[in-house]
């Protein structure tokens, strides 16, 4: 799990929402901006939409391996950014393995992993 410091809040989102880069790959969208305000960590939030899956526990799921796959890769990550993962209908029959690749794939793009 997140800790309370790489979770992205409500505080931070009207900073998100007038500034923000993208990058996209088959399942997951990127948003990203680099915070002057958050120096000391990375945020992330994960937006899976009643859409993409209608079971709550599906979503939750989902939202868990996405979390893993950040935690895995904690010490690559540099800090200061605010990212947010909206995931795509396509995720559903994707596996973890493609999954993974894609997420560090985005990081990557965004130059947020060394």
């Amino acid at each position: 799990m997140l800790s309370k410091k790489q979770r992205v809040t409500k505080k931070d989102f009207p900073i998100f929402l007038n500034k923000k880069n993208s990058f996209y790959s088959k399942n997951i969208t990127l948003k990203f901006i680099y915070s002057k305000q958050n120096l000391e960590n990375t945020k992330f939030c994960f937006i899976i939409s009643k859409k993409v899956l209608s079971k709550a526990n599906k979503r939750n799921f989902l939202r868990r391996r996405l979390k893993f796959v950040v935690l895995k890769n904690k010490l690559k990550i540099k800090n200061g950014f605010i990212c947010v993962f909206y995931i795509k209908k396509t995720i559903i029959s994707t596996s973890f393995s493609e999954i993974e690749k894609e997420v560090l794939f985005l990081l990557k793009k965004a130059n947020i992993i060394v």
